[in-house]
Parts: structure tokens; sequence; C-alpha cells
């Protein structure tokens, strides 16, 4: 299930507040991110904000998305370099099914 995040970016993992009274927090190890979306509506883009969604392998945080957020394509950008250099940090192959 989607959740509603703030962000707190490093360069090996990403931490996901929610919450308003009861504030909850968890890290997502970027190595472990599975697909980066960009979804934006028609407000949204004439803003020049959109939605970003991360999935991941983590099975404690399987989804995340940000919204809205400003820039969302230079974000997921920049996540998408964070996620290959901490794949090769740690050593993770990625592979494709067909």
């Amino acid at each position: 299930m989607p959740e509603r995040g703030e962000d707190a970016k490093s360069n090996e993992r990403v931490r996901v507040e929610t919450g308003t009274l009861r504030k909850r927090a968890e890290s997502l190890e970027l190595f472990r991110v599975k697909d980066i979306a960009v979804k934006k509506s028609l407000t949204q883009r004439s803003r020049g904000r959109g939605d970003l969604r991360i999935t991941s392998t983590d099975p404690s945080t399987p989804e995340v998305t940000f919204l809205p957020i400003e820039k969302p394509d230079e974000v997921a950008e920049t996540l998408r370099g964070l996620v290959r250099t901490a794949r090769k940090q740690a050593g993770v192959l990625t592979q494709e099914r067909m």
C-alpha cells in the first residue's frame, strides 16, 4: 500500500517518515530499489510537480509514494544514479527476466 512520505536521502538509503500525530520512520536501502516511477496529473505538470513511487525488494517497505514533490523527474534521475552506485558498492547484480 503506497504511503505518503517525507524523505531524507543519503548516499545509502532513503528515510521515510509517515504520520502526523503518530510518527513512524523507516529506512529503505538504495540497493534494494527495484523501480522508480513518476506520475503527473495535468495540474501537477503545470506546477512542475508530481508523485514519485519507489518499488523495492524490502519486505517491510515494498512501495513508497511521495505525494507531490517538486521536480519529480530530476529527483527520479538522481535516485537512479544513487541506486546504481549503491548496487555497485554492495556487489548487487541485477537480472532481467524475459
